[in-house]
């Protein structure tokens, strides 16, 4: 079976989980006795809010990220006999502004069969002109999958701006597989901002070298190998 949903914001559950983990009276709407699946997004640690540390001899000691914004295409949760598609390759693409405080954004929790689950699967990808309503209001966005601007040095006069066209996916598979019997679980797909501007070494990389061929490579390695799933 295959089913799909919209997504939809659901700010006001208040999730306060990291990873799979069960919860509980998420919502006044659904039952205690109803199995529910649902999906987040992670945006670094907890309690970064932006502020990536570097070391103190190097000439770039810190970034501050002030803003985040991803493109976000497929994300599917798969089963035995029930895929959950949260977001299908037709749907428009929803551009997210990222947490980055690391708190949880829940985006949608449905209800599901009750059974076996056994991977789970996430998709960012380039604004492109065929998506014609998003792209007309998001014109920075354009052509790129996630955008990310801050400041250097805790000095917000030395401003930076980084984009990228990346199209991606990242995915799990459960092992052992996720029983859902009863209750709500919420699957965590974290972009780990924190690693994005870091070379081998773990030193911070000026986001405005991103745009030269060599350190682009770096860094968009950095984004793919910062997605995952919990």
């Amino acid at each position: 079976m295959r089913r799909s949903y919209g997504m939809t914001f659901a700010m006001s559950l208040g999730v306060l989980c990291i990873g799979l983990e069960m919860i509980s009276g998420c919502s006044d709407s659904v039952s205690s006795d109803a199995t529910m699946i649902g999906v987040a997004i992670q945006a670094g640690p907890p309690g970064w809010n932006g502020v990536v540390m570097g070391d103190a001899s190097d000439q770039i000691t810190q970034l501050n990220v002030t803003r985040a914004r991803v493109v976000l295409g497929k994300i599917e949760v798969r089963g035995t006999d029930d895929t959950v598609v949260f977001r299908s390759d037709e749907n428009t693409p929803m551009i997210l502004n990222l947490d980055l405080s690391g708190r949880l954004q829940v985006l949608s929790l449905v209800p599901v069969e009750h059974g076996e689950y056994s991977s789970a699967l996430i998709r960012i990808e380039r604004l492109e002109a065929e998506d014609s309503t998003v792209w007309k209001a998001h014109p920075d966005v354009q052509n790129h999958s996630l955008v990310v601007e801050g400041f250097l040095n805790g000095d917000p006069g030395q401003p930076f701006v980084f984009s990228t066209g990346l199209d991606e996916e990242a995915g799990r598979e459960f092992e052992p597989v996720m029983i859902q019997d009863k209750g709500s679980t919420v699957i965590v797909f974290q972009f780990d901002y924190t690693q994005w501007f870091r070379d081998d070494l773990g030193n911070l990389i000026n986001p405005d070298n991103g745009q030269l061929a060599a350190w682009r490579s770096v860094i968009e390695d950095n984004i793919v190998s910062s997605l995952s799933v919990h």
